[in-house]
């Protein structure tokens, strides 16, 4: 695989960065949501592999998740939840809601990517 070849599946909405998938299962480990095993599941097993010539580290590696559009929207309504809990009262968002919002962002651009799909 070339490195335009990896660029493009890497940008196909059911790939996701190692760090989404990291953040992502740290904050639903400590919920003790099922929806854990999916992103487990991401890490354990979906990298993509390297282009030939990659001189990256495995940080930064892409994985491909399989999971229903439910499985995808259940992550992002949890995500959303804490998204919402993040907002302090006096309204100004932080930084942890930011990167909330992101991550929320993510999860539901899969969901509607798998829906589309079936």
């Amino acid at each position: 695989m070339n490195s335009a070849e990896y660029r493009e599946i890497c940008s196909s909405p059911d790939v996701l960065p190692r760090w989404v998938l990291e953040e992502t299962l740290d904050i639903l480990v400590k919920a003790s949501l099922p929806g854990s095993e999916t992103v487990k599941h991401a890490l354990d097993q979906g990298t993509i592999s390297f282009p030939n010539n990659h001189d990256g580290s495995s940080s930064n590696s892409y994985h491909r998740v399989v999971c229903t559009a439910d499985e995808a929207d259940l992550i992002s309504d949890y995500l959303f939840e804490k998204e919402a809990e993040s907002v302090p009262s006096n309204g100004v968002a932080t930084s942890e809601t930011d990167r909330l919002v992101t991550l929320v962002n993510i999860w539901h651009e899969l969901a509607n990517y798998i829906q589309k799909s079936v």
